[in-house]
């Protein structure tokens, strides 16, 4: 069975399955995937954004000594391939299941 990631990101788009997605600029998105073509290219729904701010050295800046983690909602999302770090199938949880098998 020869299959190639574009191959693999399509069929799991058909399911309609969660994926996490790293992008070059440290952004986490998590959404169901619904779309992806050759170039990477993603469509998502149900996306969340998260970001992780570093703690800041340099003299003079006000920031927190400490990292930051900011979450946000962003419904449907495009993601352009060139920004695709990696892209990651996360496994359902019981609740999950449960709600597909309630659609079904």
């Amino acid at each position: 069975m020869d299959t190639s990631p574009a191959k693999f990101l399509k069929e799991n788009a058909q399911r309609n399955s969660k994926v996490h997605v790293v992008g070059r600029d440290g952004r986490e998105v998590e959404g169901v995937l619904c779309a992806a073509d050759r170039h990477f290219n993603l469509f998502l729904t149900s996306a969340t954004e998260t970001r992780v701010q570093k703690p800041c050295s340099t003299r003079g800046v006000k920031r927190r000594k400490e990292e930051k983690v900011f979450k946000r909602s962003l419904g449907t999302v495009f993601i352009r391939g060139d920004m695709v770090i990696s892209v990651n199938m996360v496994e359902k949880s019981a609740e999950d299941a449960q709600e597909m098998s309630r659609t079904m």
